[in-house]
């Protein structure tokens, strides 16, 4: 599940930082990470520098809602392959997740672009389901 979680989160910021900057720029910006740890919860910050997002960003999380942008070439890669944007399922994906395991997703802009922030809390009675260990 994590994996699924961060690698949403990574290829959203990357994909926004490329469009955001241009394809062509030498010299991209980093994403940034910040952990965060209490005795109660985790946090993950992920900054990026990709614009941030103009419109309501609770709409991110809806199913079939994507902010990518979708070109001919974007849509096309190849025989084998297929594009890694653009369906609307990622964040949605990544809030269920996260509150299914009793964590939590907030988004919100920055002046360079966009944070996630993920909050896993260490109590695992706030969670849906409890991993094996």
């Amino acid at each position: 599940h994590l994996y699924v979680i961060f690698f949403e989160l990574l290829k959203n910021s990357l994909r926004a930082s490329v469009e955001y900057h241009g394809e062509d720029c030498d010299n991209l910006p980093d994403i940034s990470t910040i952990i965060i740890s209490t005795d109660d919860s985790t946090t993950v910050q992920l900054h990026d520098s990709g614009g941030g997002f103009k419109g309501e960003i609770s709409e991110l999380f809806k199913f079939f809602k994507t902010s990518a942008i979708i070109n001919r070439m974007s849509l096309y890669q190849g025989a084998h392959s297929s594009p890694m944007a653009g369906y609307g399922f990622g964040l949605g994906i990544v809030k269920i997740y996260m509150e299914h395991f009793g964590g939590s997703i907030n988004l919100y802009n920055t002046d360079k672009g966009m944070c996630a922030e993920l909050k896993f809390f260490s109590d695992p009675g706030k969670a849906i389901e409890q991993l094996q260990r």
